[in-house]
């Protein structure tokens, strides 16, 4: 069934055998030739559309669409104000054809329109996101070689104060008066458009009207000219024919001749259905695609996700709110987390009550949101403890061992930095003597110190805290199953936009997963208010989709390799897949997965976010075919098909796959 939006929203329809008698266009409208090939005019300029190519219209234009009998074509109709609004944007008056520099682009942004609005769980909000994201492509347009069809670059308040007195006698001061400029800054102003001066550019919005009334009414031309401001017929006459062209008497009598049709269209319903042949009728002949066939076996391996340890740097600890947002949003509602802030022992000696009063607020804090207390002991000498600590920390303890017997904690951790062996045993000594229960945690702050046993180390503590980006450095030294990933180097990215290296390290976090326990996550506010279809994709938006990701595998491993993981539960099929510029060949553009012994498969859907926009060549510079880092996408899809299911992604994406099978 076919979807209806508000009016002021937006509409997305297809047809097949379209015509359109000349109209006046009332909003911006997008056309795409999904295939066949139709001939749209735009303001008496002709333009053949065949497949995949793109025109479009906005307010005020005058156009025209005629098709052969097999054309698709896709029709997008936004309201002008939503044009109007974009920011930061040119103001672009002038419709025309796309060139073909430009056409991927923008074919990118209707085809992810229309998968959405095919979906019967389309997010309307989404939808209007990503036409926003058209509308910004659409506004920085090259302009095109021909004279007619120049675009007109102008701020929104200056067209809108013409448009509304261009039939009236208007000078440039008055115009100056009415927009808060000086005459100066006006006259620059109009020099950065293609008709250099105040008076150029009125006489073309002029001529414009006067165009869409010649064309759509049979009022006399004459009248026409005086009802848009032009008193002088000849001199009107005259820019008449050296804007278009002809005279407006040829005009009027060739256009209209040819620009009435019959209209067989035929409404196409946006459905589950087209949505299937959508890439069919795409062109694949641009696609070169490497295929993967998944064989998966029933190996009985039980899936372990990561262990998540959230460190808290600040002196004050988050707040209950931003807790339960990132746990939900790192799907980790039913498991416990654990929360890292430093322990201030070294008080204890000298304010007591302080240190009793933070240590109650962290633990009831803890208790609260499920979370295990993970302290952080922390010394300005790294051979061994003077006296004065060792006593601080009994101490401190001391009053934890109580504490925790009154909120019912069993459970609690501590980690240590850069402490050489003696005084990791010398620790782990004390923390015996009034715990049972307990994991001593060493961590790895600086890049591999030379005079550090870290075979011996390992013995003395329960799990190293190792970062991600130093892991090649203790592959033959450290058990894996003892390793917590540190990836503050990811989150730490002053950039936003991403570089290969950052993105093998996400790829080691698939590759590691079973391998190693867990990870330590730096806390964001962005946790609390983003989901990963934000529109500034940053790298901590990428790291908690993909920890979430893997929070929501269970039940066996039925496969995995360094790129794909892929769980089993009941009737559940699971996988995330990750693919990088060095795991497949260098020309291959799509990896297509294979998976040809799913049995009775009645759903399938994918979700995934293409990296490439969010990438920089090796000129440090943003690919040239997408000149956004703000571009991503993420997809849903449906399928539905018996005993085998083909996924399509691009390369340099993150992809999370489901399968429900009968």
């Amino acid at each position: 069934m076919r979807k209806t939006y508000e009016r002021k929203l937006f509409s997305i329809r297809v047809f097949n055998n379209l015509a359109i008698n000349t109209e006046k266009a009332l909003s911006v409208k997008v056309f795409y030739c999904l295939k066949g090939k139709c001939e749209v005019t735009i303001n008496v300029q002709k333009h053949i559309l065949e497949k995949d190519d793109i025109a479009f219209v906005v307010m005020n234009d005058t156009y025209s669409l005629l098709s052969n009998t097999d054309t698709m074509c896709c029709i997008i109709d936004i309201p002008i104000h939503r044009y109007l609004s974009q920011k930061d944007t040119q103001f672009l008056i002038s419709g025309t054809k796309i060139d073909e520099s430009s056409r991927d682009r923008i074919k990118y942004w209707i085809l992810k329109i229309l998968e959405l609005h095919c979906l019967s769980y389309n997010d309307v909000s989404e939808i209007q996101r990503l036409i926003q994201f058209l509308l910004i492509e659409l506004s920085y347009l090259k302009k095109p070689k021909l004279d007619v069809n120049k675009d007109f670059y102008l701020s929104e308040d200056i067209h809108q104060y013409l448009v509304d007195h261009h039939d009236s006698k208007i000078n440039k001061h008055e115009l100056a008066e009415a927009v808060n400029l000086s005459n100066q800054a006006l006259t620059s102003m109009f020099k950065q458009t293609p008709f250099q001066t105040f008076n150029q550019y009125l006489n073309q919005l002029r001529l414009k009207f006067c165009l869409i009334d010649i064309l759509t009414t049979h009022k006399p031309i004459e009248e026409i000219a005086i009802d848009h401001g032009f008193h002088h017929y000849s001199r009107f006459i005259q820019l008449f024919k050296n804007t278009y062209g002809y005279t407006p008497k040829l005009i009027r009598r060739d256009y209209i001749a040819t620009s009435i049709f019959k209209n067989t269209a035929e409404e196409i319903d946006l459905d589950r259905h087209f949505l299937m042949n959508i890439h069919e009728l795409q062109d694949l002949d641009s696609k070169i695609i490497s295929k993967k066939y998944i064989e998966m076996s029933d190996k009985g391996k039980k899936y372990r996700s990561y262990d998540i340890y959230i460190e808290d740097n600040r002196s004050t600890i988050l707040d209950q709110e931003q807790i339960v947002h990132i746990k939900r949003n790192l799907s980790l509602s039913q498991k416990s987390m654990r929360y890292v802030i430093e322990l201030n022992y070294t008080s204890m000696i000298e304010n007591k009550e302080l240190c009793r009063y933070e240590m109650l607020k962290i633990l009831r804090f803890c208790s609260g949101l499920n979370l295990i207390p993970t302290f952080k002991i922390i010394t300005d000498r790294h051979d061994t403890f003077t006296s004065k600590e060792k006593m601080a920390l009994k101490l401190t303890f001391q009053m934890l061992f109580i504490m925790l017997r009154e909120f019912n904690q069993l459970e609690i951790e501590f980690i240590v930095e850069d402490m050489m062996l003696k005084q990791v045993v010398q620790l782990k000594k004390m923390i015996s003597s009034y715990f049972e229960y307990y994991k001593l945690n060493y961590r790895i702050k600086n890049e591999k110190i030379g005079n550090v046993n870290y075979q011996n180390l390992e013995k003395q503590v329960t799990q190293i805290f190792i970062p991600i980006d130093q892991l090649h450095l203790y592959i033959k030294e450290i058990s894996f199953e003892k390793v917590i990933l540190e990836t503050s180097y990811l989150t730490d990215l002053k950039s936003e936009v991403v570089e290969y290296p950052w993105l093998q390290h996400i790829h080691t976090l698939i590759k590691m997963c079973g391998l190693v326990r867990g990870v330590l996550i730096q806390p964001s506010f962005d946790y609390a208010t983003t989901y990963t279809y934000h529109s500034n994709l940053k790298p901590h938006h990428i790291l908690s989709y993909v920890i979430r990701m893997f929070n929501q595998l269970r039940g066996t491993i039925v496969y995995k390799d360094d790129a794909i993981i892929m769980t089993k539960y009941k009737y559940e099929y699971q996988v995330i897949a990750i693919f990088l510029k060095n795991t497949i060949k260098e020309n291959v553009n799509h990896q297509q997965l294979i998976f040809s012994d799913i049995q009775s498969l009645n759903h399938a859907e994918y979700e995934y976010i293409e990296m490439m926009p969010l990438l920089m060549n090796e000129n440090n510079e943003l690919d040239n075919h997408i000149p956004y880092q703000h571009q991503y996408w993420l997809a849903k899809l449906k399928s539905k098909e018996s005993q085998q299911a083909i996924v399509d992604l691009p390369k340099i994406s993150i992809a999370h796959l489901t399968f429900l099978c009968s």
